[in-house]
């Protein structure tokens, strides 16, 4: 784990990129791969405006 500057807050030391959640990949798949990740102790996302707009559809 790593520390967030000084929030008192860390997290592993990876974070998913969500550039294709949504576009190339269904909501129901999008969703399995996600619990996946957080099963596995994950728990950043890199996500930007248009790909939460793609996941919203």
């Amino acid at each position: 784990m790593i520390e967030l500057g000084h929030s008192g807050l860390s997290i592993a030391p990876l974070i998913r990129g969500g550039n294709v959640l949504g576009w190339t990949s269904t909501n129901g798949r999008v969703f399995r791969l996600l619990d996946a990740f957080v099963d596995h102790g994950f728990a950043a996302l890199r996500l930007t405006a248009e790909d939460l707009t793609q996941l919203a559809a």
